[in-house]
């Protein structure tokens, strides 16, 4: 009579290791499409992959000079440099006056990045070696956001490197990443001309209390999904803690324009601390049984347009064929974003994903309207974004889906 039985478990437990490796296989899809597009720019995990790259690998490091609008940044648009090494050079005026020295701090801050990617400076020091003037270089941070750090670039006028290293300066809020990006960059660039090493300390971008928060409040999150569904009030307590801790006290959420670094760029495993385990939580969860758990239990925005939706207010019926039909809108839109990505072009498209609205203080106009736009579409019919237009979801729910045909074991 036991044998029976002892079939059908077996099956079960073959069933799900067969979802598992498929959940698996999907997942390295996901993988492979982002690392795809990464490619597209030259680079994967912060290193030049191009042909010309590695033709130059042996050759000794070169940095760039200072652009004649760069120059003008800096106050001494008709100056002359002489180099004293790759990122160092003497500045004279056309008479050959001294004026000070001049550093690239691409040299010191290479593996420092931005939210985009590098951000590297160019640092103006006078004869007494006092800083004058500091301009940012080129860079792929999204303007509006980059605008708002920038503020910080006069924050070391006057200060000799000692001096600049002992300042304690913060980051710029809304602009976090760019922000402790620049701040990086002197610090190690000043670090390196004090003790010869341009190691800093690393720390999360957020600081450790917004990073305590965060993961407390994605913990609150776990417990509720598996201790608490069902119950109303933690569910309305998680919805609001996602809005107003994640959202807008600390500007954690998935994007693809953070995968998209990520893939470039690589991962600063400790100042990305928040969204590393947020995304590990999204990416692993869905194998112990909680699919969608970052759409359904974390995403602020996803928890803000759900609080609208809760409000006594007339609603629209919406049926199952047309969630289906939103679904696979939403797998059009992820797919047309990767085309054009692959293709070299609309990456500034990423600039407007609506999660970035919660830092609406250094958010473009257009962002935080395109946002508000569909909290308020909300309030009458279920998460609208999230069932027809996200691509972060439906990259997520691709990474999580089974791409193998399995058969349910037999009751």
């Amino acid at each position: 009579m036991n044998i029976p039985k002892k079939k059908q478990i077996g099956t079960a437990g073959k069933t799900r290791w067969t979802d598992l490796l498929s959940q698996a296989v999907s997942l390295m899809i996901v993988f492979l499409m982002l690392a795809s597009v990464a490619l597209t720019s030259g680079r994967l995990f912060g290193k030049d992959i191009t042909a010309k790259a590695a033709s130059q690998a042996e050759a000794a490091p070169t940095y760039s000079l200072p652009t004649p609008q760069e120059l003008a940044d800096l106050g001494v648009p008709n100056a002359t440099l002489s180099e004293r090494d790759s990122a160092i050079w003497d500045v004279t005026t056309s008479d050959g006056k001294a004026i000070g020295r001049l550093y690239n701090s691409a040299r010191w801050g290479k593996n420092i990045i931005g939210f985009a990617g590098p951000t590297p400076l160019f640092i103006l020091t006078d004869t007494n070696g006092r800083v004058l003037h500091i301009t940012a270089q080129a860079n792929q941070e999204t303007e509006g956001y980059f605008g708002q750090a920038s503020q910080l670039l006069h924050a070391w006028n006057g200060k000799t490197p000692a001096e600049a290293l002992s300042q304690k300066v913060d980051a710029i809020s809304g602009a976090t990443y760019s922000s402790r990006a620049i701040i990086g960059n002197v610090q190690a660039t000043f670090s390196a001309l004090e003790t010869g090493s341009s190691a800093i300390g690393k720390t999360p971008l957020l600081g450790w209390i917004k990073t305590v928060a965060v993961i407390a409040v994605m913990l609150f999150g776990i417990l509720a999904a598996w201790k608490f569904r069902g119950n109303k009030r933690v569910r309305i307590t998680m919805l609001v803690l996602n809005v107003l801790v994640l959202g807008f006290w600390t500007g954690q959420f998935i994007s693809l324009s953070l995968l998209r670094s990520w893939m470039e760029n690589g991962v600063d495993w400790i100042g990305a601390l928040p969204a590393v385990v947020m995304v590990a939580l999204a990416v692993l969860l869905p194998y112990f049984g909680r699919k969608n758990f970052y759409c359904t239990w974390v995403c602020p925005y996803g928890s803000f347009q759900e609080l609208a939706w809760m409000l006594p207010l007339p609603k629209i019926k919406v049926n199952a064929k047309v969630f289906r039909r939103m679904k696979q809108l939403r797998l059009v839109v992820l797919g047309i974003i990767l085309l054009m990505l692959w293709m070299g072009i609309g990456a500034e498209i990423l600039n407007y994903e609506p999660f970035t609205a919660f830092m609406f203080t250094s958010a473009p106009i257009g962002v935080v309207i395109f946002s508000a736009t569909f909290v308020v579409l909300s309030l009458f019919a279920p998460r609208l974004w999230c069932q027809a237009l996200c691509p972060v979801g439906m990259l997520l729910n691709t990474a999580e889906d089974r791409t193998i045909p399995t058969k349910k074991a037999k009751k």
